[in-house]
């Protein structure tokens, strides 16, 4: 999967012990093979990462 920068994620992180839903976020750096920084400050794996998409302004 190909990820921009301004694209939106949906990621999950693993949980030891039970379910954690699955969040929304939007990309500001994915320069790095691995990490992609996400509008929180935060960094997630790329393997993290369930579906990307590009919202359109019309």
């Amino acid at each position: 999967m190909e990820l921009k920068k301004g694209m939106y994620v949906r990621y999950t992180r693993g949980a030891i012990n039970g379910y954690v839903p699955p969040r929304i976020a939007k990309i500001v750096d994915c320069s790095d093979n691995e990490l992609v920084r996400i509008d929180n400050w935060q960094v997630i794996l790329r393997n993290d990462v369930i579906k990307a998409s590009i919202i359109l302004s019309t």
